[in-house]
């Protein structure tokens, strides 16, 4: 089954890069980019992998707050959690 799995990831990354090839030489038109202090011109394969590859970080790193800051409320409950079965452990021992 392993070997399986081992083929048919290579032949899905083999598609992907057969087509991300088909896709650079399609769009490899210049274009110029202007911004504030000048411009230069890229290929627009280029132009669009750099938007992609920066929204795929900008994404990973929107995640990665989202992630930090459930893993703090997480072990602030865990804290509270802890306090509060002591105090039921205090609050049974002197009830017996």
């Amino acid at each position: 089954m392993k070997r399986i799995s081992f083929w048919l990831s290579m032949a899905f990354a083999l598609l992907f890069f057969a087509l991300l090839f088909l896709f650079f030489r399609e769009n490899s038109t210049p274009v110029t980019i202007n911004y504030i202090v000048g411009s230069i011109t890229l290929d627009l394969s280029l132009v669009l992998l750099a938007s992609f590859v920066a929204g795929a970080l900008l994404t990973l790193l929107i995640m990665l707050c989202g992630q930090i800051s459930r893993s703090w409320i997480i072990s602030k409950q865990k804290s509270e959690l802890k306090r509060l079965q002591n105090h039921i452990d205090d609050l049974r021992k002197s009830q017996a």
